[in-house]
């Protein structure tokens, strides 16, 4: 079963600091191929199970000036939207979102 894990536009999402903080770890992940390793990973385990991935994905949020923003709640928040994304694809979160609007 192939997984759609979105454009990593967040449209849907009205504050604009927090669909761009997504959209950014979105394109993070998707430009270091850790979708995958995000799907059968726990995003707490990924950090300490696979510290190189990990290094590869900050430096690539941070090569965007708003990934050099995040404090370490606001990393962990986007990695789990991440892993979710992965798990359920991105119409759920979609759905999941717009049914418990912050």
């Amino acid at each position: 079963m192939t997984m759609n894990f979105g454009n990593g536009q967040f449209d849907y999402i009205s504050n604009e600091d927090e669909r761009a903080m997504l959209s950014n770890a979105h394109r993070a992940v998707s430009r270091c191929d850790l979708w995958g390793k995000l799907r059968t990973l726990n995003s707490y385990l990924f950090l300490s199970a696979n510290f190189t991935e990990f290094t590869l994905l900050l430096d690539t949020m941070c090569e965007d000036p708003i990934g050099k923003t995040h404090s370490g709640h606001s990393f962990m928040n986007v990695l789990r939207v991440m892993e979710y994304i992965a798990k359920n694809g991105d119409a759920a979160f979609r759905e999941l979102y717009l049914a418990n609007p912050k």
